[in-house]
């Protein structure tokens, strides 16, 4: 195989469970603090759920990548290019990651203020 190739796919893979880690990470913190936060009054609760979810679906696209790239690393051998269905999936994963933390940072902007 050749050593870009495999590179990218462990840097890859390596990013998929880095991703997986931040979003979990800012679903668990936005959520431990919510009673500070969410109030009856609270303006914009729709940004703060939609954030949630955003990362919610990261997570779950990220599990999928690297279930994905599993499937290249048990055929290193026979991989000469890089393989699709796992980029698309990690693109996905950066896409819900950067708009999850987008909303989450525009409700804390709106609110918190």
């Amino acid at each position: 195989m050749n050593d870009p190739i495999k590179k990218f796919n462990e840097t890859a893979y390596d990013m998929g469970k880095l991703l997986i880690s931040l979003s979990t990470g800012m679903i668990v913190l936005s959520a431990t603090f919510q009673k500070s936060y969410l109030r009856d009054d609270l303006s914009y609760k729709g940004i703060l759920i939609s954030g949630w979810i955003l990362e919610i679906l990261s997570v779950v696209i990220g599990t999928i990548f690297l279930f994905s790239m599993l499937r290249v690393y048990d055929i290193w051998e026979e991989i000469e290019t890089y393989y699709w269905p796992a980029i698309i999936l990690g693109l996905l994963q950066y896409l819900t990651f950067i708009l999850g933390l987008v909303a989450l940072a525009a409700f804390a902007a709106l609110n918190l203020s």
